[in-house]
């Protein structure tokens, strides 16, 4: 796309951002639907090109991909996608927000990698969120294997969700009142 029909799509349509990648879509999928402040961009990495799209706290952007699976990106959000490799599935790193994944049959399963959970998703309906207290994933169709930071393993099925509190420290539970607060 010229430079100049850029310059007037982004004036067309807002904070709206679409930064097309050499062969017209994107390594993640297509943008099939995209509303406030969304950035799109391709990214070379060491697993090939993968995708990064952030979304501001109007931005709204759902993902058609070729095998039919649907990736909506929920408000002030940030995802990277890495494509699949010979011995494993595509990638997901969710840093921050939330996403629903509507994943078709797979060979290998998706993993979604949050900051202290990852997730094998192979066949599955989910919504993923990230916030900087909590990660959880709800299983709405299907079945996810998630493991977290001490080699633990949980499976989850339809209408089940893995929680992980990212507050919680040995000893001081966030709901406890500071020591100068404790009658003597």
């Amino acid at each position: 796309m010229p430079l100049a029909a850029a310059a007037a799509a982004l004036i067309a349509v807002g904070a709206y951002i679409l930064v097309p990648s050499s062969r017209g879509s994107y390594a993640i999928g297509r943008v099939a639907s995209a509303t406030g402040a969304v950035s799109v961009a391709d990214q070379v990495t060491a697993t090939g090109t993968g995708t990064e799209i952030k979304t501001g706290a109007d931005g709204i952007c759902r993902i058609a991909r070729d095998d039919g699976s649907i990736i909506a990106v929920d408000q002030n959000t940030k995802l990277t996608w890495s494509p699949a490799g010979a011995a494993r599935g595509a990638v997901a790193t969710l840093s921050q927000g939330r996403i629903y994944l509507d994943v078709a049959k797979q060979k290998q399963p998706w993993r979604v990698n949050l900051t202290r959970m990852g997730v094998d998703v192979l066949g599955t309906r989910l919504l993923v969120s990230a916030t900087h207290d909590a990660e959880s994933v709800a299983v709405l169709e299907g079945e996810i294997k998630a493991q977290g930071e001490l080699a633990t393993t949980i499976n989850a099925g339809k209408g089940q969700r893995v929680i992980r509190n990212l507050r919680i420290n040995v000893g001081l539970m966030p709901s406890q009142r500071e020591p100068s607060d404790v009658d003597a």
